[in-house]
């Protein structure tokens, strides 16, 4: 099974491949349900912000460690099922301007 995360894999390479699927399936649905905590606890956020708040979280043991790539991965897919979209303001929308000089787009829970 591919993963860009460190964590261990959920299915063994002699596995069958319903167990691989089955590994794939609580990987995404861990990870996105972080992403929805996150912005559920603490409000709209750009993916930096996410993961600042993901790296609190398991300093404090309350969820395991993933990735930046991971959990913008499963942000994406929330938005692509209507369950978080970018944040607007009369009707334009909203980033901010990170430490980098890049802009990031700030992600809401859809209501």
């Amino acid at each position: 099974m591919g993963t860009t995360s460190t964590a261990r894999p959920l299915a063994r390479s002699t596995d069958p491949a319903t167990s691989h699927a089955a590994a794939q399936v609580a990987t995404t649905s861990n990870a996105r349900g972080a992403v929805l905590h996150i912005l559920r606890t603490c409000g709209p956020l750009h993916d930096a912000g996410i993961q600042d708040r993901h790296d609190t979280l398991v300093a404090h043991g309350v969820m395991p460690r993933r990735s930046g790539q991971r959990l913008r991965t499963a942000r994406a897919g929330l938005v692509d099922e209507g369950l978080v979209r970018q944040q607007q303001s009369n009707g334009a929308p909203v980033t901010v301007r990170l430490p980098s000089g890049c802009q990031s787009m700030v992600w809401e829970l859809a209501q």
